[in-house]
C-alpha cells in the first residue's frame, strides 16, 4: 500500500494556506451549487472536469474547504511531485500523486478526494471543445471506486475554460511533463479574465459491490460500466450547469474577445 501523509484540516498550514488561496475564489466569484450533495464525513470521490492551467482546482478548493470543513485531498500529475520542493509542499497541504494505491488509501482513511480523470489532456483543450471531456478510455477512478467503495460525486466546473482566451483548435506548444509524450498546449492570449465560476454537483453515485473473488474479467467489466456511469452523469452536470450560465458583459470581455478572433483569424490563415 502506498504511504500518503497524515493531514488535517486544522493543520496550521493547511488553515493559512486556504486563508489567502480564498482571494482567488474571490476573485473568479466562485458559487458553488449543490454542495450538500457532499457529505460531512466518509469517502468521497469528487470526479470533475479540468481547465487550462488548472485554474479550476485552484478556484474550487479553497472554497470547498471553507464551505464543508473538509481537507480536499486532490490527485496531481506525478511530475509534479517529483520535484523534491514542490512535491513536499503539495503534500503539506494535502495533494498526493495521481496513483491507484494513493487514492484507494485516502479513500480508506475516510477522505474526501479529488480526481481529474482526463489529467493534462483534458485541460489542453482547444477553443472549439470547451466543456467537453477529454478522458479516452481511463477508468482508474472507477477501479478505485469499487475497490475503497467510496461515493462518487461528479463536479461540473462552469467558467474556468472561458478566463483564459484560447484562440487555436489543437495543441501548439508541446511542454514536457505533462503527463504524457506529445502533450502540446493550445495557442493563447495570456490574460486570466475575472469571469464568474460556478460549479455545480451532481448527484452522488453509488459503485457496484464486488466479491473479493470476483475474477479480474468481471471487476474490469464493472469497472468499465462504472466509469461510463460517471462519465455520463459528469457530462449531464456540466450540460445542466452551462444552461443556467447567465453571461455579464463587460468592457473587458468585449476587448478580449476581439483580440481572441483577430489572433484565431491569424493562426487560421497560416495552417
Amino acid at each position: 500500500m502506498s504511504e500518503v501523509k497524515d493531514v488535517r484540516a486544522d493543520d496550521a498550514l493547511v488553515r493559512w494556506w486556504y486563508s489567502g488561496a480564498h482571494r482567488i475564489s474571490r476573485y473568479f466569484s466562485v458559487t458553488l451549487h449543490d454542495v450538500a450533495h457532499v457529505p460531512a464525513q466518509g469517502p468521497v470521490l469528487l470526479v470533475g472536469n479540468h481547465a487550462l492551467l488548472g485554474i479550476d482546482a485552484w478556484a474550487l478548493l479553497p472554497e470547498l474547504y471553507h464551505a464543508t470543513g473538509r481537507l480536499p485531498r486532490p490527485l496531481g500529475l506525478r511530475s509534479l511531485f517529483d520535484n523534491p520542493v514542490l512535491g513536499r509542499v503539495l503534500r503539506e497541504l494535502g495533494g498526493e500523486r495521481g496513483e491507484r494505491g494513493c487514492a484507494v488509501e485516502l479513500l480508506e482513511r475516510g477522505e474526501l478526494v479529488i480526481v481529474y480523470p482526463g489529467g493534462s489532456r483534458d485541460s489542453l483543450k482547444g477553443r472549439s471543445e470547451r466543456y467537453t471531456l477529454k478522458w479516452g478510455e481511463r477508468v482508474g477512478f472507477a477501479h478505485v471506486a469499487l475497490e475503497s467503495g467510496a461515493t462518487v460525486i461528479p463536479v461540473a466546473g462552469i467558467g474556468p475554460d472561458e478566463c483564459v482566451p484560447v484562440v487555436s483548435d489543437r495543441g501548439l506548444i508541446p511542454v514536457p511533463g505533462m503527463g504524457g509524450q506529445g502533450a502540446r498546449v493550445p495557442l493563447f492570449v495570456p490574460i486570466v479574465r475575472k469571469v464568474p465560476f460556478d460549479f455545480h454537483f451532481g448527484e452522488p453515485l453509488t459503485p457496484p459491490r464486488l466479491s473479493p473473488e470476483a475474477p479480474a474479467a468481471a471487476r474490469e467489466a464493472a469497472a468499465q460500466d462504472f466509469a461510463a456511469q460517471v462519465r455520463a452523469a459528469t457530462e449531464a452536470t456540466i450540460a445542466r450547469g452551462l444552461a443556467q450560465r447567465v453571461e455579464a458583459p463587460s468592457t473587458l470581455r468585449r476587448g478580449v474577445r476581439r483580440v481572441s478572433r483577430a489572433l484565431g483569424r491569424t493562426s487560421g490563415s497560416t495552417r
